[in-house]
């Protein structure tokens, strides 16, 4: 029987062609692309050829045309949205993760962590939220599978009761908790009302031709008067 593979949203079979791309380059640039050194010369080649790549395809071959790499998806979109005036908070719980960010891999990420409206913090976003009492007009959670948290334990206290009352506190008036789920889940949806939130739940699909896994992402709302 030829088995049907149904967990894409959490890991990906990559496809050969990228594999063998990405082994080569391993094999043979795998300096750091900010050295000086021949290796991470090769690199910043590999890089630069990834760039022109990425711009053609989305339509602009000029040369003042640039890819700004970022720490993460969630980052990337709240910065391109928001105006020069936002400040984005992010929490990052493994401190290798920005380590590695500002080093060996600094020519990834490019200017994300210098950006002047992000504050990148290594830390638990679960402590974040409970000492920021009214900081936050948004907070987005990525994290573990959504609500189920089956990789971490511990992602439990964002999602229990007591956690999504230390994210109400954190919000200001109107202000958003969205979560993203891998597939719905009744339970937390009364625990977001529970906790005094106006709910919304979005059913959404994986990819922009509205294919692929079914997720959902909960829109949150503060409401105006609590404190």
């Amino acid at each position: 029987m030829q088995p049907i593979y149904l967990d894409n949203a959490a890991s990906t079979r990559i496809a050969d062609d990228v594999l063998a791309l990405v082994t080569e380059v391993q094999r043979t640039a795998w300096g750091n692309p900010s050295a000086q050194h021949p290796q991470g010369a090769a690199g910043r080649g590999h890089l630069a050829t990834a760039r022109g790549r990425m711009l053609a395809a989305l339509g602009d071959r000029s040369a003042a045309g640039d890819i700004i790499w970022t720490s993460g998806c969630s980052e990337a979109n709240a910065l391109a949205v928001l105006g020069a005036e936002a400040r984005v908070t992010v929490a990052e719980l493994v401190p290798a993760v920005i380590t590695w960010a500002r080093g060996p891999m600094a020519e990834l990420f490019g200017d994300s962590l210098s950006d002047p409206r992000a504050d990148i913090r290594a830390a638990d976003v679960v402590e974040v939220i409970r000492s920021s009492p009214s900081a936050f007009d948004a907070i987005l959670l990525d994290v573990d599978n959504g609500p189920e948290a089956l990789i971490r334990t511990a992602n439990d206290a964002l999602y229990d009761l007591k956690g999504l009352r230390a994210a109400l506190r954190a919000l200001r008036p109107r202000g958003v908790l969205a979560v993203w789920s891998s597939g719905p889940n009744a339970a937390f949806t009364k625990r977001l009302r529970d906790a005094d939130f106006d709910v919304n739940e979005v059913g959404v699909r994986a990819t922009s031709k509205r294919s692929g896994a079914h997720h959902v992402i909960w829109f949150a709302t503060k409401r105006g008067n609590t404190d």
